[in-house]
């Protein structure tokens, strides 16, 4: 579940920024097309790609451990966390990238989001201390990884809708954060001609 996810987020921030620094943000700008859809629309195809490689490793996992035992609700839940999950990504990457209006060089920021991201890929929130726990449940990168993760290893209703809500929250959050960002830039765009 983790490295879907994972893999399925690329490094969209890079290519933002590298547009930022380029010049060529200001000619799409101009153009009657919104850049962070447009950007979130771009980067949504690179999730096929990991879905088409994803589906033989089901496989396998299938005729080496047999099938989970899920219900057809818990399936459901799982598909529409990992989707948010994806989507939390993709708008951390928009912001990132929107960053880059402010500052030229945002690599050394994707690497603490990162950092904070795979806090939780291999050890799950419940190990660490509670004030930690406190901590990581204010991020909206612990909802990448450890909420489909976590639905798929222990599905409890009350607790799986839960973290969706938390995901949601997360999503209408760093929504609301690239909005902001993005008219900043089209400002600064604007104020200093392209």
């Amino acid at each position: 579940m983790a490295e879907f996810i994972t893999y399925s987020i690329s490094k969209g921030y890079k290519k933002i920024s590298d547009k930022v620094k380029d010049g060529t943000i200001a000619n799409m700008l101009i153009k009657p097309v919104n850049f962070s859809i447009y950007f979130l629309a771009e980067e949504s195809a690179n999730i096929l790609k990991v879905l088409v490689n994803t589906i033989p490793l089901v496989i396998l996992g299938i005729l080496y451990g047999g099938i989970l035992n899920i219900s057809f609700m818990h399936l459901i839940i799982i598909i529409v966390s990992s989707l948010f999950s994806i989507i939390i990504g993709l708008l951390i990457q928009l912001a990132l990238g929107l960053v880059a209006f402010e500052m030229e060089e945002t690599k050394s920021l994707w690497f603490i989001i990162q950092k904070f991201q795979f806090l939780l890929v291999f050890v799950p929130l419940e190990f660490y201390s509670t004030f930690i726990q406190k901590v990581l449940l204010i991020f909206p990168t612990t909802y990448i990884v450890y909420a489909p993760a976590r639905i798929l290893v222990k599905y409890q209703g009350v607790e799986s809708i839960s973290l969706v809500l938390m995901q949601i929250a997360s999503i209408l959050t760093l929504t609301i954060i690239n909005i902001l960002l993005y008219k900043k830039g089209v400002e600064k765009i604007n104020a200093n001609g392209g």
